[in-house]
């Protein structure tokens, strides 16, 4: 809004004389000069005003005045261009003024440009001053230029108003108590002849609960000269009711002295106090019928256009809840916006308490408004001050549409001691149903399995789909270990609505799974439930049945699978989720009976589904129907016969004895499925050309998938046993990070309700119950070796040097072995690849079909086909291999599945190949993996010659190419050796790589790996790597990030801050001081880990924000403002505003809209948030929300989204992180 100030325009006489040109002249020169000298005049009041405590943003100045109640706000509003607006910024420098200002929060507001909340349509006129409360609740304003003592003495009217509403806010508290003494009824019988409407109505209230009392002190009042203290006696007085006939407030002479006797007889006559409570309780008489009627009256009044008539809401509410009916039901009539908010405020009126009133005058007005920004600082403020005696007006509020005043209504029943979980519940039984579903969301975030009987019996009695889905969400939460969950969920499958059955299917698939975890509850699927399962079978949803199929596979109820069969044939679009499942426990007649007549069918589907699933049946004859698959005319069943093939060919290799070692658990890719790996650990032993005898892959799947076969050894049952300790820590950490959240969450947010003592007692220990006494550090603990050890010869302290040796001498054996296997598979490839068929007969007519299937004009079929001839023994070339490969699905084409079946040379021909493809990222990784297995002897040197041939521009993210290599290395994708000469030896290694290969990528990643292996090399590898100009820009700029990585904190942000004046490095230390090691974590080049040497961890529950490193000044930094590359000046924004420092945020912006959202919350978009969150101004939340739209499908990210805005307070923030709480559930979150 721009208001302008206007003058009278001065008309000047121009004549032709000399005097008047000169005139003329002198005025154009001061004329000129006017805005030079107000502008010197007016900027060095402002540089001041900055300086003496005034507060810029309208949130923060808010937050000052709540965390110190003891002082009000006031606000200045003005414009850069008002004149008076300056001259009263002068005059507030003044001492004397400034003593007084001392006595408030000081804001001031530029009308051009208000921050977010402030509300400046109302100032019409500048310079303007409020005075307000923390309520936003206007106590006094003045318009105009104000100076001197004039200025002193408003400002101590202002100080004084509020000290008197800081009383009353005591005094109302005292007054909860329902005792009045007699200082207390003295300032009631004041506060009932306040000119504020709103505060003779509160003191009615309460001085009509007290007849005994005040009535004589009433009546006295009835006699006063002011018809206001007239009027407010007769309606206390009508209240009760007394002898009031023949009076009439406005004509004093009514009030004769004869009357007035008559009422004070009435008033000596109830002061017993004996009779006290007998008396209060009959004369506090309910509104009559001629009362309410005449209500009626004045509500139609109320709704009629135009202003409303001063004090006509409290006159409605001194009529009391009997009229609570009445105005509802006109509210639910009702459907204009103005009528809507008028009938809302006297219904919040009737419910609140007369303390509130006095504490908050014109809060509910505020609760009831339109203007969702007023309406959330009224609902901030009444959930701050809660009393017990506030519960009904919050309870009302509960049911509001706005999810933060819902939010705010329950905290301040929680503050007020009404919010507990058991009270709630009544809630549930609410006909607004926002209130039952803001219940049902809160305890989603909380779960009270106490609560499980009643929260079962209500989700039976609810009838909106909607909400019953949050029943079945919270059931399903509270768990199968309650008898009535179950039985509830057993009830609700029968449900008509498709997305309840969907959530029930859901819960039972979440059950299931959760028995089939190690360290699980031991609690089972009753009958009813299992029937349930089994019912949602024959669901005529497709979607029911995709969510109800895993519960029953996971649940493996034999007495279902005859009913699997039929979905997947009769559901194509699940077929992929239930093939898998389909075993040799269905191989009956029936069910081999139903396939042969699919594949005999004329429809090709039918054709194709039966070779599919007779892949997972031991069906006799298998490869027979393979065979007529490859020869049909319809493609879709040749390339399901193709797959068939391949998916056979590797079962049967899977099972060779001839396999090396470390591949007695090989990883099988399911052509029939979207990447379903599974592992065998059985080996087959083959002799000369006999087939395995094993029932092979497709009733192995059976097995893995439905938990049978043979028991494992007693090394799985120790690995079972350590999953489960290893989840009870896990549990012990979480509930260590939820205390934290709870204590973290504070005042800003609800905290969840807890179970009653007795219900959470736990005889459990608890990390705080363990004494750093009670534990034995591991290196305190001798390791012995030799004698008997039942208690024969005493051993001696195991030495360093003994095992080392013997853990050379056992490599060396190991070693020795793998080699001997490797020899023994390659003996069987080469005899493989020489005639297949003479190993498997019946492959003799497949291979022409092969043949010409790989020169199909159809890609599919041409990709499969290719990918089964490698498997055949038939020459393929590499380029056409990765070619194949890249045709199909990340699932169905995987290089790894058919490295095993080429010779050594013509794997390492691949190797070399892959790693110049554009594909390189996808498929070296697996490579790598695989060809560990196989070529163990040669592969670390073989995968370095691989990585100096790949093109960093094709890496889409090193990070898993690191790990593979770091794998290769070590043996583990992580280093974590305890031996330091095995450290050593490895570190000695890398060092050589990075002298001796040729690429930077290459070297580069020997760095990388040397941060995990022994950071204290990395900064003499890298050396001053960066200043070699013959290296490209960007590849100096990754060294430079590898430098600073190799540094402590300190060396690292001393060089960083030398990089500020270097054009090469400004963006690279920008980076690294605006995040430390974040900034810099990755290359440019390849996004390699670059080393840490000061790494750290913490909880991921913790709120992420921008911390600058002291030794960093802002002077350091501004000059880069001026940068003329708008990213630098991007980044030296955002370390500015992470300073503290009053910058604009727009050149960070304008480079996040350029870039778009990171939908990993990376680098532009990291920056963006962190600084609107930093800035804390509830304007920006919008851009949030934008942001959060694009992320909040992925939970990790939403959760990381959350903790990075989590130190924004502003309403608009906090109703962000109520709908992503709602939308991921706080326990996801922490």
């Amino acid at each position: 809004m721009r208001m302008k100030i206007h003058a009278e325009a001065e008309r000047v006489s121009v004549g032709l004389t000399t005097q008047a040109c000169a005139a003329l002249v002198m005025r154009c020169f001061f004329a000129a000069l006017f805005p030079v000298v107000m502008m010197a005049t007016f900027l060095f009041p402002m540089v001041l005003h900055a300086a003496d405590g005034w507060h810029d943003d309208w949130n923060t100045a808010l937050k000052a005045a709540r965390e110190d109640s003891s002082r009000p706000i006031l606000i200045k509003y003005e414009a850069a261009w008002c004149g008076p607006c300056q001259l009263l910024t002068e005059e507030m420098q003044q001492d004397d003024v400034k003593e007084v200002l001392q006595g408030y929060h000081l804001l001031r507001i530029d009308v051009d440009h208000p921050p977010a909340g402030a509300e400046v349509d109302s100032v019409t006129s500048l310079p303007t001053m409020r005075v307000i409360t923390a309520g936003d609740e206007i106590l006094q304003q003045a318009v105009g230029l104000a100076q001197d003592q004039q200025l002193i003495n408003w400002l101590e009217q202002g100080a004084s108003a509020y000290q008197q509403i800081v009383q009353r806010r005591q005094f109302a508290k005292r007054l909860s108590s329902g005792v009045l003494d007699a200082e207390q009824t003295e300032l009631l019988l004041e506060m009932l002849q306040d000119r504020s409407s709103s505060q003779r109505s509160a003191a009615t209230e309460l001085l009509v609960q007290h007849p005994h009392l005040v009535a004589g002190q009433v009546v006295e009042l009835l006699s006063s000269d002011k018809v206001r203290s007239r009027i407010a006696a007769l309606d206390v007085l009508q209240r009760w009711p007394a002898p009031l006939d023949g009076i009439d407030p406005w004509q004093r002479e009514t009030i004769t002295a004869e009357r007035v006797e008559t009422l004070k007889s009435w008033s000596d006559s109830i002061a017993s106090d004996d009779l006290a409570a007998e008396v209060d309780s009959k004369l506090v008489a309910e509104a009559s019928s001629e009362a309410l009627a005449e209500a009626d009256l004045e509500i139609d009044r109320l709704l009629q256009r135009g202003p409303v008539r001063e004090g006509l809401v409290d006159g409605l509410a001194v009529i009391g809840p009997e009229l609570l009916p009445q105005v509802t039901t006109r509210l639910d009539n009702e459907v204009a916006d103005v009528a809507r908010e008028r009938l809302t405020a006297v219904r919040y009126r009737l419910v609140a308490s007369p303390t509130l009133l006095i504490r908050l005058p014109e809060v509910t007005d505020k609760l009831a408004s339109l203007d969702a920004s007023a309406r959330r600082l009224a609902a901030q403020a009444l959930s701050e001050q809660a009393q017990k005696d506030d519960v009904p007006l919050l309870e009302a509020l509960f049911a509001h549409d706005d999810p933060l005043v819902r939010e705010l209504a329950l905290r301040g029943m929680q503050l007020s001691g009404g919010g507990e979980a058991t009270e709630l519940v009544r809630f549930l039984k609410d006909p607004d149903k926002n209130v039952r579903a803001a219940v049902l969301k809160l305890w989603l975030d909380a779960p009270r399995s106490y609560l499980s009987k009643t929260i079962s019996e209500h989700a039976l009695e609810e009838s909106d789909p909607g909400l019953l889905v949050y029943y079945v969400r919270l059931l399903k939460e509270i768990g199968a270990t309650k008898f009535e969950v179950q039985e509830t969920l057993a009830q609700l499958a029968e449900n008509d609505d498709w997305q309840v059955r969907a959530e029930v299917a859901e819960a039972i698939a979440h059950f299931t799974d959760n028995q089939s975890r190690p360290g699980a509850s031991d609690a089972t699927l009753h009958s009813g439930l299992r029937d349930a399962a089994r019912q949602l079978l024959t669901d005529s949803d497709s979607f029911v049945l995709s969510k109800i199929v895993p519960a029953i596979i996971q649940a493996d109820q034999e007495g279902s699978f005859d009913q699997l069969l039929l979905i997947a044939w009769r559901n194509p679009q699940i077929r992929d989720t239930v093939l898998p499942s389909l075993n040799a426990k269905f191989h009956d007649e029936d069910n081999v009976k139903f396939l042969t007549e699919r594949f005999e069918s004329d429809d090709s589907d039918a054709r194709s589904f039966s070779l599919q699933a007779m892949s997972r049946l031991k069906v006799a004859e298998h490869e027979q129907y393979i065979g007529r698959a490859l020869q049909d005319k319809d493609t879709e069943v040749q390339l399901a016969g193709v797959r068939a093939l391949s998916a056979w060919l590797d079962n049967y290799h899977s099972k060779l004895s001839v396999l090396p070692k470390p591949l007695s658990r090989a990883v099988v890719a399911d052509p029939f499925s979207n990447g379903f790996d599974v592992e065998f650990e059985s080996e087959v032993m083959t002799f000369d050309n006999e087939e395995p005898s094993s029932g092979g892959v497709f009733r192995m799947i059976g097995d893995f998938l439905s938990g049978g076969g043979s028991d494992d050894s007693a090394v799985e049952v120790e690995a079972v046993e350590m999953e489960a300790v290893e989840m009870e820590t896990v549990e012990v950490e979480a509930d260590a990070i939820g205390a934290y959240e709870a204590e973290l969450e504070n005042a800003t947010e609800a905290e969840p309700d807890e179970a009653p003592a007795a219900e959470k007692a736990s005889t459990d220990i608890t990390p705080t119950d363990i004494t750093p006494t009670d534990i034995t550090p591991i290196e305190d603990i001798p390791i012995e070796i030799g004698g008997d050890p039942f208690g024969g010869d005493d051993g001696g302290p195991i030495s360093a040097d003994v095992v080392e040796s013997e853990r050379v001498a056992d490599a060396s054996a190991v070693a020795s072995e793998m080699a001997e296997q490797v020899d023994a598979y390659e003996a069987w490839l080469v005899n493989w690849r020489t005639s297949p068929s003479d190993v498997l007969p019946w492959l003799e007519g497949v291979k022409p079909i092969i043949e010409r299937l790989k020169d199909s004009e159809d890609s599919a079929i041409k990709a499969h086909a290719t990918l089964a001839a490698v498997r055949m023994g038939i020459e393929v070339e590499s380029d056409v291999i990765a070619q194949s490969v890249s045709t199909l699905s990340a699932s169905e084409g995987r290089l790894q599945a058919v490295y095993p079946w080429l010779p050594k040379d013509d794997r390492r021909e691949l190797l070399m190949f892959v790693a110049e493809t554009k594909n390189v990222d996808d498929y070296l990784v697996g490579l790598f993996e695989i060809a560990n297995k196989f070529d163990q002897e040669t592969i670390q040197a073989d995968a370095w010659q691989a990585l100096d041939r790949v093109n960093p521009q094709y890496i889409e993210h090193g990070y898993y190419l690191r790990s593979s290599m770091m794998e290769l290395l070590t043996g583990e994708s992580y280093f974590h050796s305890s031996s330091e000469k095995q450290a050593a030896a490895l570190a000695s290694s890398l060092e050589e790589s990075v002298s001796t290969l040729d690429s930077q990528f290459a070297r580069m990643m020997a760095v990388s790996l040397m941060g995990d292996i022994d950071a204290t090399r990395v900064e003499s590898l890298v050396d001053d790597a960066y200043d070699n100009t013959e290296l490209d820009d960007a590849t100096r700029r990754d060294w430079a990030r590898m430098a600073l990585g190799g540094k402590d904190s300190s060396e690292a942000t001393e060089l960083a801050i030398g990089w500020l004046s270097d054009e090469t490095f400004q963006s690279i230390a920008l980076d690294f001081i605006a995040d430390g090691h974040g900034g810099i974590s990755a290359t440019e080049i390849g996004l390699l880990e670059v080393p840490n040497a000061n790494a750290s961890y913490y909880s991921s529950a913790k709120i992420i924000t921008a911390e600058i490193n002291p030794t960093v000044e802002p002077e350091m930094i501004k000059p880069l403002l001026d940068h003329g590359d708008p990213e630098i000046v991007a980044k030296a924004t955002f370390v500015l505003i992470a300073m503290g420092q009053d910058v604009d945020i727009t050149p960070l912006e304008k480079m996040f809209r350029s870039k778009g959202v990171d939908q990993y919350l990376r680098g532009w978009t990291n920056m963006y948030i962190l600084a609107i969150a930093m800035r804390n101004q509830d304007a920006d939340v919008a851009q949030l929300r934008e942001i959060y739209e694009k992320v909040k499908g992925d939970e990790y990210r939403s959760k990381e989204f959350y903790w990075r805005i989590r130190i924004m307070t502003g309403p608009q923030a906090l109703m962000l992180r109520k709908q992503i709480r709602d939308e991921v559930g706080m326990d996801n979150l922490i």
